[in-house]
C-alpha cells in the first residue's frame, strides 16, 4: 500500500548531522517561504515544487511535508497528500493537526482507490491515533465513524457516535450519521427519528431536511395507506429547496412526491423566481 511504503521508506532516515545540516535546514526554510507565497497566489504546482525542494534539503521537516500535503489536497491528489502527511506524523507524532489531516487524506483517497477497503482501514487507524491526541475533536470522531460505516462495521460506527455525544450533545451531524447507519440497515423509523433530531438541532440544514424527506418517501411506499408520510416528505423537501435552491435532485423528488396542492405552490414559487 502506498502509505505503508512511504512510512517504511522514511523509517530509516536520520537527522542531517553533517556540517551541512544547519545550511540545509536554512535553505529548506527559504523554500517553504517561497512555497507559501506561491500557494497564497494560487500557483499550487509551483508551490508543490518549492515544498519538494524543502523536503529534499531537510527530509525530517514535518512542516514542509505537511505544507506539501495540504497543497496536494488542494489539487485533488489525496494519495500524495496522505504520503506526506504520513511523513509529517512520523516526524512529529504528537501533532494532532497532522494526525487528523493524514486520516482525512486517507479517507478521501479511498473514494477512488483500487484497494479501497485497505485504505479505509488505514484511515480508521489514523483517526484512532488522532483521537488519542485530541479526544474532544468532533471532526475526528465523525471521520472515524464514517470510516467504520464505509467498512460495513456499523456497530463500531454507532459506538463512536454515541461516545461523540459527550463531546457535543447539540451536534446535528452526529444524528445525521446515526440516521444514515439505520438507513443502511433498512431500519427506516429509527433513521427517521435521528434525522428528525438533526432537523430539530439545526432547522436550517438542507441536508437534514433532504434525509427526512427521503426516508418519509420510503415509508410512504411501504405504507401506501398512510398519506402522512408523503405529506411530511413534501414538506421537508420543500424546506430543503427553500434553504438551498440549487438541488435539482431534490426538486425532482418534490415534483414526484408532493400532493397536488403543494406542487402548485412549488411551481408558483419557482415562477416568481
Amino acid at each position: 500500500m502506498f502509505v505503508a511504503a512511504a512510512v517504511i521508506g522514511l523509517a530509516g532516515c536520520q537527522n542531517d548531522t553533517s556540517i551541512f545540516g544547519p545550511l540545509n535546514r536554512s535553505i529548506a526554510r527559504g523554500h517553504i517561504k517561497r512555497g507559501d507565497r506561491l500557494r497564497d497566489n494560487g500557483d499550487f504546482d509551483s508551490a508543490s515544487a518549492a515544498y519538494r525542494r524543502a523536503v529534499a534539503r531537510d527530509e525530517r521537516n514535518a512542516d514542509a511535508h505537511a505544507r506539501l500535503a495540504a497543497v496536494q489536497c488542494q489539487i485533488g491528489n489525496h494519495e500524495s497528500a496522505a504520503e506526506h502527511y504520513a511523513a509529517a506524523v512520523r516526524y512529529d507524532p504528537e501533532n494532532s493537526v497532522y494526525a487528523r489531516a493524514l486520516a482525512d487524506a486517507l479517507y478521501r483517497a479511498s473514494g477512488t482507490a483500487i484497494k479501497r477497503f485497505e485504505i479505509l482501514r488505514a484511515a480508521a487507524r489514523a483517526y484512532c491515533h488522532a483521537a488519542t491526541l485530541d479526544p474532544d475533536s468532533l471532526p475526528i470522531a465523525l471521520g472515524l465513524a464514517r470510516s467504520y460505516r464505509q467498512l460495513g462495521e456499523l456497530d463500531q460506527a454507532i459506538d463512536v457516535l454515541e461516545s461523540a455525544r459527550r463531546i457535543d450533545p447539540s451536534a446535528s451531524l452526529i444524528h445525521l450519521e446515526l440516521g444514515a447507519i439505520h438507513d443502511d440497515r433498512f431500519d427506516y423509523k429509527r433513521a427517521l427519528a435521528e434525522f428528525n433530531t438533526a432537523v430539530r438541532l439545526d432547522p436550517d440544514d438542507p441536508v437534514a431536511h433532504f434525509h427526512c424527506g427521503a426516508v418519509n418517501l420510503t415509508l410512504a411506499d411501504l405504507d401506501a395507506g398512510n398519506p402522512i408520510y408523503r405529506q411530511r416528505a413534501a414538506a421537508h423537501l420543500r424546506r430543503s429547496i427553500e434553504i438551498d435552491p440549487h438541488q435539482p435532485l431534490v426538486q425532482d423528488m418534490l415534483r414526484v412526491s408532493a400532493p397536488p396542492q403543494l406542487r402548485a405552490v412549488t411551481a408558483a414559487a419557482h415562477t416568481d423566481e
